[in-house]
């Protein structure tokens, strides 16, 4: 058993450490004596490699950005073993997009109906003169802020 470590320290935020064992043997004959290559050396062969442990520490950066009228969620990373093909980021049309429309909260006109209580100069025809009127009002709500 040959234990091994890889250490990668790409930068001062990204690093990669291996640890591992080698398991090799040296093929022997049937009276137990080692078996030797033409040229006089062991006949050595490796039998197995196993991972024990890895330590891997990978800095991203995530924004988001208006770009042209368009809204970008984008992943970074300094890491030169990770390609950003599929993160690079993608660009979302706020106006045709219903899941960041639901969460804007916009300015908007024709809102509804609403019922108040209203205070409102009008006329009293009974005793037909100019009257101030109070009691309750259906609206319709134009534009709301």
């Amino acid at each position: 058993m040959l234990p091994w470590e890889l250490k990668y320290d790409w930068n001062e935020t990204n690093h990669d450490y291996f640890k591992g064992q080698t398991f090799v043997s040296v093929d022997m004959n049937l009276d137990g004596t080692p078996k030797l290559n033409p040229d006089g050396t062991l006949n050595v062969k490796h039998d197995n490699t196993i991972l024990i442990d890895r330590d891997t520490q990978l800095d991203f950066e995530f924004g988001e950005k208006v770009v042209n009228d368009t809204y970008n969620v984008y992943v970074k990373s300094s890491y030169p073993g990770f390609t950003t093909d599929q993160l690079e980021g993608v660009f979302i049309d706020p106006n045709t997009n219903e899941d960041i429309q639901s969460l804007i909260k916009k300015k908007h006109w024709f809102t509804g109906f609403s019922i108040s209580l209203s205070v409102t100069p009008g006329y009293d025809v009974i005793n037909n003169k100019a009257a101030v009127v109070v009691g309750p009002s259906l609206n319709y709500n134009i534009y709301s802020w």
